[in-house]
């Protein structure tokens, strides 16, 4: 898993948490890193960066955090992987940007436009992606805020078998008797 941990003075830098350790940085740096995204493979890690002046997607191997290539132009946000990896989407202000991505190599193919002009769809006040992929890359499934509402409420229940257990009662093998 990766994830970017910043500090209210500081800058915002990428960190992962693999399953068998403890969480390390990928790389410090004076600029905002933003909005990690692991390939499907778990090879490549694409992420946002300021460094340029304006935000754009980059693409790193993970392994020994090599040479990084730029996936986007003209700005970028919120990547996502195409499942087979074989593709990556951004944002670039009100549009929805592809590019071909080589796994193997690392090499971006040029940015293509598949969604223009939907800033209701794809504007997110947190800069995370509130969209995913179909596994043809043809589709897209986008949460969009509703105009006016208020936020959402989050009820985690911890337990929760225990508690159904108790406000429940169970059922015998007949189907009909109520056991304890």
């Amino acid at each position: 898993m990766a994830f970017y941990l910043g500090t209210p003075a500081g800058p915002q830098n990428l960190w992962f948490l693999p399953t068998d350790g403890r969480p390390r940085e990928v790389f410090a740096t004076s600029y905002d890193d933003r909005s990690p995204a692991v390939s499907p493979d778990g090879g490549w890690l694409a992420y946002v960066s300021d460094e340029s002046g304006e935000d754009e997607v980059y693409v790193l191997p993970t392994g020994e955090l090599g040479t990084r290539v730029t996936a986007s132009t003209n700005c970028g946000t919120e990547p996502v992987s195409r499942s087979d990896g074989c593709q990556l989407f951004y944002r670039s202000a009100d549009d929805l940007m592809a590019v071909a991505f080589d796994p193997v190599s690392g090499a971006v193919g040029a940015p293509e436009c598949v969604i223009t002009g939907r800033p209701d769809l794809l504007r997110t006040p947190q800069g995370n992606p509130n969209y995913d992929v179909s596994p043809d890359g043809r589709r897209f499934l986008m949460i969009q805020q509703v105009v006016g509402s208020g936020p959402i409420d989050l009820q985690v229940v911890l337990n929760w078998d225990e508690e159904l257990r108790a406000r429940v009662p169970a059922v015998g093998a007949d189907g009909r008797t109520a056991v304890e």
